[in-house]
């Protein structure tokens, strides 16, 4: 682990048994691909990738992926410079909502709803984000978003007349859910 400036990163190191490298060029020595992880700071991700992605090797940057667009460019654009690949993504991309869905063919895809929880709406509405993107494709043609509060929900809509609602709820534990709605029907999963 590389944690500059993080007076936690020795315990955490030692907690999970890995070594702490207070050096960029002596953790490369050491690693064959990367994680940058800072999900409840995204905007220490920049200057995280300033000091990884020169080593061109395979980086995951975690949610949320960059404090806003600029910043998420400046990041595409340093990975292409050092043609160092990299990835990003919430966990509820790879879950058995998507699973179901291959099963009943995702060309037969038609409205998806997805719900989950967390903390803060800036943090956490990525997870039903990327669940619905990861079924319905980038193909978002509006998105529209209700509630301010502890209660958020998100209204897409997609090519070809396919629509999508993400909930966004931080008040109590709503559990991470999806439910597809194909030409054969509705399968709620949880």
């Amino acid at each position: 682990c590389f944690a500059p400036n993080d007076p936690d990163a020795k315990a955490w190191a030692t907690k999970h048994n890995v070594p702490l490298f207070s050096d960029a060029e002596e953790l490369n020595k050491n690693t064959d691909f990367y994680c940058i992880l800072a999900p409840s700071a995204p905007e220490t991700h920049l200057d995280l990738s300033r000091r990884i992605l020169p080593f061109g090797k395979t980086t995951y940057i975690d949610k949320t992926f960059a404090p806003d667009l600029a910043t998420a460019n400046l990041i595409f654009e340093l990975a292409d410079q050092h043609r160092t690949k990299i990835q990003t993504s919430s966990a509820l991309r790879y879950t058995d909502v998507q699973q179901k869905l291959a099963e009943a063919g995702k060309d037969k895809l038609r409205h998806m709803i997805a719900w989950g929880s967390g903390s803060s709406f800036k943090e956490y509405a990525i997870h039903p984000v990327e669940m619905v993107v990861s079924c319905m494709g980038p193909e978002c043609a509006s998105l529209m978003r209700r509630g301010t509060g502890e209660f958020s929900q998100l209204l897409l809509n997609f090519s070809h007349d396919r629509t999508a609602a993400a909930n966004v709820y931080t008040a109590g534990h709503t559990p991470f859910a999806g439910a597809i709605t194909t030409t054969a029907g509705t399968q709620y999963v949880p």
